[in-house]
C-alpha cells in the first residue's frame, strides 16, 4: 500500500443505506496534511508536506492549481483580498493570487528549524491592523505589508515561533520555544510585557513586566502606594520601587532580620495609614516611614521578632510579637497605648504572636502559639474571650464574616468557625494538613489554602467543603507523603527526628502558605515551589 495521504472532506448527513456518514468527495497528496484549511465561497486552500499549497473546487474536490514551494506547508493558509498566505519549511512567507497561482511576493526569513518530532506546525500567517503577523523558526515575529511583503517590524525572541499570533487592542500576543509568553505593541513591534512559564502549566492570562532582585527572599504581601511598590525582604531592607520600571525609589534598612525556627515563614507586610508606611521587623521593632522618601517617621520596639503585618484603626496600631505580647500603639508617634499578655503554655510558654489581626466591632482578634485565639477591647486591651485549640498553634490571620471568624489551624489539621462575639465554635472541617494563610470571600464562598498544596472552597451556604484545586508539586509527590485515605503513610513522621526532612517533603507538594486574591472571579496564588496560579472561579 503506497503512502500517499488523503485529504477528505465528509458530510454530516447519514446514509439510508448503510447508516454511515456519506463521503463526498476525496483527494490525495503525496505527502502528510498537518495544515488546517480555509475556504471562500467556492474555494478550499490547504498546505501538505509534499510542498504544495493546494486549490480544491468545495463542491467536487477537483483541483484547480497547486503551487510548489521548496519545503512542507504546515500551516493554516490566511485569504486576504485576492491572495493566499502561507509559510513554508523552506523559510519563506508566500503570497500568490488566488486565481492563478502567480506569486505576489515572497518575504525571506532568517530561516526555519524544527525543535523535536513532536514540533508539528508552523505559525500561521494573520492579518491585523493592516500587517500580515507570523512568528517564524528563526525566532522572529514579523510583521509585513499585506500587499508587498515588506518588513515594517520584527521581534527577536530566544526560541522558535511556531504559535499562530493573537491580536486584540493593538497587542500581539505569542509563545515561544524559548519558554516566554509575549504581549507586543502591533505598531512597532515593541514589548510590552513577557511572562516566564513553569514548565508544563498554562496560564491563559499572566504577566512579568519587570522583577528586582533582592539579596534574599521576599516573605511579605508587596503594598501599592501612588508609582511605588513597597516591600519587605529577609535582607533587613524594606524596599520602594518604581511599580512601571523597577526603579529604586527608596530604601529603608533596618537593624537586621531573623527567623525563630522553620516554621516562622513569613515577614510582617507592610500597610498604609495616616500618611506613613507602617511594617513590623525581625530585628523586634516596630517602624512608620515616611512613604515618599522612606525616612523614619518612629518607630517602637518589643522584645521580640515582629513578623506580623500591623492592623491600623481609629489612629492605633495594633501588632503582636514573638516576646508574648499583643501591642495597641499610637499612630502618631509610636508610644504604647496598652500591651496585653498572652497565657502560654506548657511547651509554648512565650505565647508568640507570629501573624496579623482582625477587627470585629470593639474587639481585636488574633492566633498565638500558646494554642489560643484571643479577642480583645479595642480599647482597653483586656480580653474579651478566647478559645483554646488544644495541641495546635493558630497562625492564620481570621477572616470575618458578619458576626462570624474563620481560619485554619496548624497541627490539629482543620478550618473552622467561631461566633466573633464570644467564641463558640460553629463549624468545623476535617484536613490532612495545616493552615497559615488567611481565608478570603468571595460571593457567598471562602477560600484558603492548605499545605497539602490544594486550594479549598467553604460553601456557606451548604455548609460544605470541597477541594477545587490542586498543585503540582501536590500531584506529584502527594503519594510520598499520604496514603489513599489521605492520612500520613505509616512511618511518616511529621515533627519525629528528621522534622526538617519531613518539613521539606511537605513543601515539596507546592503548599500554599500565603493568602490568594481574586479579582474579577480569577483567584491568584501562589505555592512553595515558585509557582504562581491563575484559576478561573
Amino acid at each position: 500500500m503506497n503512502k500517499i495521504s488523503k485529504l477528505l472532506l465528509l458530510t454530516l448527513l447519514s446514509s439510508n443505506l448503510f447508516g454511515q456518514n456519506t463521503l463526498v468527495w476525496e483527494f490525495a497528496t503525496k505527502g502528510s496534511v498537518y495544515s488546517s484549511p480555509v475556504t471562500d465561497e467556492r474555494n478550499l486552500y490547504i498546505g501538505s508536506h509534499d510542498s504544495c499549497l493546494y486549490v480544491l473546487d468545495k463542491a467536487n474536490g477537483e483541483m484547480k492549481w497547486k503551487f510548489q514551494t521548496k519545503g512542507a506547508i504546515k500551516s493554516r493558509p490566511l485569504l486576504y483580498q485576492n491572495a493566499v498566505i502561507f509559510n513554508s519549511t523552506d523559510g519563506v512567507i508566500y503570497a500568490v493570487n488566488k486565481k492563478n497561482a502567480e506569486v505576489l511576493w515572497q518575504f525571506k526569513t532568517d530561516g526555519e528549524q524544527r525543535k523535536d518530532m513532536w514540533d508539528y506546525f508552523l505559525s500561521s500567517p494573520v492579518f491585523a491592523d493592516g500587517k500580515i503577523i507570523v512568528g517564524s523558526g528563526d525566532g522572529n515575529v514579523y510583521a509585513l505589508d499585506p500587499k508587498q511583503g515588506k518588513l515594517i517590524w520584527k521581534f527577536k525572541t530566544d526560541g522558535i515561533v511556531h504559535a499562530t499570533p493573537l491580536v486584540h487592542n493593538n497587542q500581539v500576543f505569542i509563545g515561544s520555544f524559548d519558554g516566554f509568553f509575549y504581549a507586543l505593541n502591533a505598531e512597532n513591534g515593541q514589548l510590552i510585557w513577557n511572562f516566564k512559564t513553569i514548565g508544563d502549566a498554562y496560564f491563559p492570562v499572566g504577566e512579568m513586566k519587570w522583577k528586582f532582585q533582592t539579596q534574599v527572599a521576599v516573605k511579605s504581601r508587596p503594598l501599592l502606594y501612588q508609582i511605588a511598590f513597597i516591600f519587605n525582604s529577609t535582607d533587613g531592607v524594606i524596599y520602594a520601587v518604581n511599580k512601571k520600571n523597577a526603579e529604586v525609589l527608596w530604601q529603608f534598612k533596618t537593624d537586621g532580620e531573623q527567623r525563630k525556627d522553620m516554621w516562622d515563614y513569613f515577614l510582617s507586610s507592610p500597610v498604609f495609614a495616616d500618611g506613613k508606611i507602617i511594617v513590623g521587623s525581625g530585628d523586634g521593632n516596630v517602624y512608620a516611614l515616611d512613604p515618599k522618601q522612606g525616612k523614619l517617621i518612629w518607630k517602637f520596639k518589643t522584645d521580640g521578632i515582629v513578623h506580623a503585618t500591623p492592623l491600623v484603626h481609629n489612629n492605633q496600631v495594633f501588632i503582636g510579637s514573638f516576646d508574648g505580647f499583643f501591642y495597641a500603639l499610637n499612630a502618631e508617634n509610636g508610644q504604647l497605648i496598652w500591651k496585653f499578655k498572652t497565657i502560654g503554655d506548657a511547651y509554648f510558654p512565650v505565647g508568640e504572636v507570629q501573624k496579623g489581626a482582625a477587627l470585629y466591632k470593639n474587639t481585636v482578634i488574633f492566633g498565638t502559639r500558646d494554642y489560643n485565639i484571643y479577642a480583645l477591647n479595642i480599647e482597653t486591651g483586656r480580653g474579651m474571650w478566647n478559645m483554646k485549640e488544644k495541641g495546635s498553634w493558630i497562625i492564620a490571620t481570621p477572616l470575618v464574616v458578619g458576626d462570624q471568624i474563620y481560619f485554619g489551624t496548624s497541627d490539629s489539621h482543620r478550618f473552622c468557625g467561631l461566633s466573633a462575639t464570644d467564641g463558640t465554635e460553629i463549624s468545623s472541617f476535617p484536613l490532612n494538613m495545616r493552615v497559615y494563610g488567611e481565608a478570603i470571600q468571595h460571593k457567598e464562598d471562602l477560600y484558603f489554602g492548605c499545605f497539602n498544596g490544594k486550594l479549598y472552597k467553604v460553601e456557606q451556604t451548604k455548609g460544605n467543603i470541597e477541594e477545587v484545586f490542586q498543585t503540582y508539586g501536590s500531584k506529584k509527590n502527594y503519594h510520598l507523603v499520604y496514603d489513599k485515605n489521605d492520612e500520613f503513610l505509616k512511618g511518616f513522621e511529621l515533627y519525629g527526628q528528621d522534622a526538617e526532612g519531613a518539613e521539606k517533603k511537605i513543601l515539596d507538594l507546592g503548599s500554599i502558605l500565603s493568602t490568594p486574591m481574586i479579582d474579577n472571579d480569577i483567584i491568584y496564588f501562589g505555592d512553595s515551589n515558585g509557582h504562581i496560579y491563575a484559576l478561573k472561579l
